[in-house]
């Protein structure tokens, strides 16, 4: 849990100095739930492509704005889930007390794991 409070505010503090720094809160959210996202669409994919197991629903039938209308609120939820159980308190004192090389070393993991999400993606989409 401590690992996970440390790579949060690392990504809290790289969102301070960027062009968002007037809303880093919500960048960190974003940020960790698309790396969350990306997370479950690869193990998705991964159990569709290896066991035949479906576990993204897919309905054909629906149309774009249906599903737009199923999706937003799950969005929402998840979202307002991440802002409920990660405080701004809490990555604030832990941001203060990184190193720059402790910030540096979680903003890298933070874009390897972004790039090996994606590898996967693009690897098991293809076969």
């Amino acid at each position: 849990m401590k690992l996970l409070n440390i790579y949060i505010a690392c990504i809290f503090r790289m969102h301070q100095k960027n062009l968002n720094k007037d809303v880093p809160y919500i960048s960190t959210l974003l940020s960790i739930w698309l790396v969350c996202l990306f997370f479950v669409v690869d193990c998705g994919v991964i159990l569709r492509k290896t066991w035949g197991i479906d576990i993204i629903p897919n309905f054909p039938d629906m149309s774009k704005g249906v599903q737009y209308m199923v999706g937003v609120p799950i969005l929402l939820l998840t979202f307002g889930l991440m802002s409920f159980f990660i405080h701004r308190k809490d990555i604030e004192d832990t941001a203060a007390t990184l190193t720059k090389r402790t910030c540096q070393i979680g903003k890298c993991c933070h874009f390897c794991i972004i790039i090996v999400e994606l590898c996967i993606l693009f690897v098991f989409v293809q076969k």
